[in-house]
């Protein structure tokens, strides 16, 4: 199973796609709606993929999700990052592509579920994934 920590201003997105991913072998292990819930406690944890969305804007000491992004990588180099956007967005993409992060999609896609899976997966075996269409 290929365990995935998530990090979302709101959990509708990843509660409803959760009881579908078991499916394609991916646990969603925790989801935190805030990066101070999101750290805490996760050094010992076995996540192989952080998934974040990618509109984050908090008062947290991160101003915008790719600083977040970028300190996270830094701080967790090991652990795979997949950025998900409501709809696609290309600066938004570019922005975390220079960080750089392992994979993008948008929940607006067609078979957002097998393009989830898929992206998974892809950056789970160590390739990029970046859905733009």
């Amino acid at each position: 199973m290929i365990q995935i920590c998530a990090v979302c201003k709101s959990d509708i997105f990843i509660k409803a796609m959760r009881p579908f991913l078991f499916d394609y072998e991916i646990l969603i292990t925790r989801v935190c709606k805030s990066w101070k819930l999101m750290e805490h406690g996760f050094e010992g944890s076995k996540t192989d993929i952080l998934l974040m969305d990618g509109n984050w804007n908090s008062n947290h000491k991160y101003s915008a999700g790719t600083k977040a992004a970028a300190s996270f990588k830094i701080q967790y180099p090991h652990i795979k990052l997949i950025v998900v956007t409501t709809t696609f967005e290309v600066q938004t993409l570019e922005k975390y592509r220079q960080i750089p992060i392992e994979g993008y999609f948008f929940r607006s896609c067609a078979n957002v579920v097998e393009a989830f899976a898929q992206c998974v997966h892809d950056v789970y075996r160590g390739k990029q994934h970046f859905l733009i269409e």
